[in-house]
């Protein structure tokens, strides 16, 4: 009985001891904390990647990928090295976003009129971050007859969907 159990003993241990995770499975390969999302025409910064291994920090050998800080879109960046003649490879996805509303600037004009008088809009001009061309929306109406306070809406959109609306009041007075 001895016996037995001693050779069960001895035959976990070399079991377990298989167990032991080989140096290649204690190799990681890290994503540096970086900024994965940037708004765009500004600038991003890469935050890198590397092997991690015991106490080692092995750099990558090679990076490819662009971000076009100035485009919309979904960039992939590659990290490779070779470290004891294994490859390690691993990516990094940055998004270029528009998350702000386009700016709307009243042209200077003359907003207050007496009855029966002419008023005419001086209009607006947007602009936005994206560099786009912005097409502005107007609504609302002037009754020159009707004295009161008046409100023109002027309203603009970029491709991303953001939103911007700027009112301008007109007074119709005696």
């Amino acid at each position: 009985m001895r016996k037995y159990l001693l050779g069960i003993l001895i035959l976990t241990t070399f079991l377990l001891s298989a167990c032991n995770p080989t140096k290649d499975e204690e190799r990681i390969f890290v994503l540096g904390r970086g900024q994965d999302t940037v708004e765009i025409n500004t600038s991003w910064e890469d935050a890198g990647a590397w092997l991690e291994y015991e106490d080692m920090k092995v750099d990558v050998d090679s990076t490819t990928g662009t971000v076009d800080e100035t485009t919309l879109g979904l960039y992939e960046i590659v990290y490779s090295l070779t470290y004891e003649e294994k490859d390690y490879t691993i990516s990094r996805y940055v998004i270029v976003v528009d998350q702000t509303k386009p700016i709307i600037t009243l042209n200077e004009g003359v907003d207050s009129i007496t009855a029966n008088g002419t008023w005419v809009d001086s209009g607006a001009i947007a602009t936005d971050n994206s560099g786009e061309i912005i097409t502005i929306i107007i609504s609302g109406t002037v009754d020159t007859t009707i004295t009161g306070t008046y409100e023109i809406v002027y309203s603009a959109e970029d491709s991303s969907g953001n939103i911007e609306t700027v009112t301008r009041y007109v007074t119709v007075f005696e």
